[in-house]
């Protein structure tokens, strides 16, 4: 059960302070709650038990809907997020969605790294934020812009370029834009001036930092729970905070000579929509779905090309 503290209740500080020094974590809360309610004849403390009670009937019993009425939500709430490449919206349905990670797999070449400046400079484009964690150092704003002048030349630069090096500080800027975000909604709710939502998270390569800790018998135990810990953080921001989150895998040589993502199969699950990139001729590049979860995977291949100006 998380603590008190840690949840986003917009009480006072002080007040949220005290319950939490009260009612450590929310099983205490949930095991006292009717004695706290028949002892407390403090208005404000009622206030922030009724707080507490709503935001765990919120999140945690939510009333029961049927599909038609989730779908509704998710039309009013979620919104999709184009790459402003024709073919490829058009596979994906319109784009990215928030409130989902989508990955994009492919050999080196395969226009990853392309595809995801592109995405966060349309972003950008729309006057909306976007947060990008290379590990890499393949990721710059500056040739972002400088390749795609059409999408730079209406808006500025993404928020910039976070660097990890290892999956543990992956891990701890997740964090911390977790906790940014917790923030910022504070704001919001309180009605003081908060800089727009975060539309889109980009994590440029997180197979590049577990991938190395997966294979052998040394260390694979203490890889595969970075990989585990690495996707419930993703898909918990991109829930909570109603983020699209876009992330890449490369290829590595599988059973048969045959390519298959490096992160392996225990990481398939974790992505609500897996594109499969391919090399063609020169600069044209192919997209497949491998998973898609509004539809069929069988669709044809969208087809693209890498050209000075972008994605298209």
């Amino acid at each position: 059960m998380p603590r008190i503290a840690s949840l986003p209740l917009h009480l006072e500080p002080a007040t949220q302070q005290a319950l939490a020094a009260e009612l450590v974590t929310v099983e205490h809360f949930l095991v006292r709650q009717e004695e706290c309610e028949l002892t407390t004849a403090d208005g404000q403390q009622k206030e922030a038990f009724r707080a507490l009670l709503l935001h765990l009937q919120s999140h945690m019993a939510a009333p029961v809907r049927n599909g038609v009425q989730l779908l509704r939500q998710l039309e009013a709430d979620a919104r999709i997020l184009p790459f402003l490449c024709g073919s490829l919206d058009e596979l994906l349905k319109g784009g990215i969605r928030e409130g989902q990670h989508t990955e994009l797999v492919g050999k080196s070449g395969a226009g990853k790294t392309q595809l995801c400046m592109q995405a966060a400079m349309a972003t950008a484009a729309r006057g909306e934020r976007c947060a990008i964690i290379d590990t890499g150092a393949a990721f710059s704003p500056r040739r972002a812009a400088a390749m795609f002048p059409r999408c730079a030349a209406a808006s500025p630069a993404p928020d910039g370029v976070i660097h990890a090096h290892d999956v543990h500080a992956l891990l701890r800027h997740l964090d911390a834009l977790a906790g940014q975000l917790q923030a910022e909604e504070a704001e919001r709710a309180s009605g003081a001036p908060a800089r727009p939502r975060l539309s889109l998270l980009v994590v440029d390569s997180p197979a590049a930092l577990v991938a190395g800790a997966l294979g052998g018998q040394r260390g694979a135990g203490a890889g595969h729970v970075a990989m585990a810990c690495l996707g419930r953080a993703l898909r918990a921001l991109a829930r909570r905070f109603l983020l699209a989150v876009l992330t890449t895998n490369h290829v590595v040589r599988g059973l048969g000579d045959q390519p298959r993502p490096a992160l392996g199969d225990s990481w398939a699950n974790q992505p609500h929509v897996r594109v499969q990139l391919g090399r063609g001729e020169g600069r044209a590049r192919s997209a497949a779905l491998a998973a898609f979860h509004i539809g069929p995977c069988y669709a044809a291949p969208a087809w693209f090309e890498l050209r000075e100006d972008g994605v298209g």
